[in-house]
């Protein structure tokens, strides 16, 4: 017998095993590695399904600016896509900007001084964000 305070496993503490159905079950879903980013390509091939199912209101091209203490400087582009849908209407917005290769922290150790952060960006590599809203005709927004 067990110390008193002690757990000792017993027949009631256990839990059930799954049956081998349920263990064959688990094993075939298992998930496959599969790429999430929005290639070029996939983003092309979406906007010409897109255009073929739906009527497109609008197609067109944004800066993404970046507020610094120099002013706001272009960071990268986004492409909007407003189509009308059975939902009603729709916005996607493709965010591109470059990756963030390196960030350099300085900081002062002087009273009322701040620190100042600098990043360094890639030339070539690109991070692609897809953001989807839908228009409320209630408060005239996307939401």
């Amino acid at each position: 017998m067990a110390a008193p305070g002690v757990f000792a496993p017993s027949a009631r503490n256990r839990l059930p095993r799954p049956a081998a159905s349920q263990m064959r079950i688990c094993e075939e879903v298992k998930p496959t590695k599969q790429s999430n980013s929005m290639t070029d390509e996939k983003w092309e091939a979406l906007k010409e399904e897109l255009k073929r199912k739906f009527k497109v209101e609008d197609e067109h091209f944004e800066d993404l600016e970046v507020e610094t203490a120099d002013g706001p400087i272009k960071r990268g582009q986004i492409e909007v896509l407003i189509f009308e849908s059975p939902i009603g209407k729709v916005k996607l917005a493709r965010e591109s900007h470059p990756v963030v290769l390196d960030k350099k922290e300085f900081y002062s150790h002087q009273q009322g001084k701040a620190a100042r952060i600098e990043y360094v960006f890639s030339d070539s590599d690109f991070v692609h964000k897809i953001k989807a809203y839908k228009w409320d005709d209630y408060n005239d927004e996307w939401k």
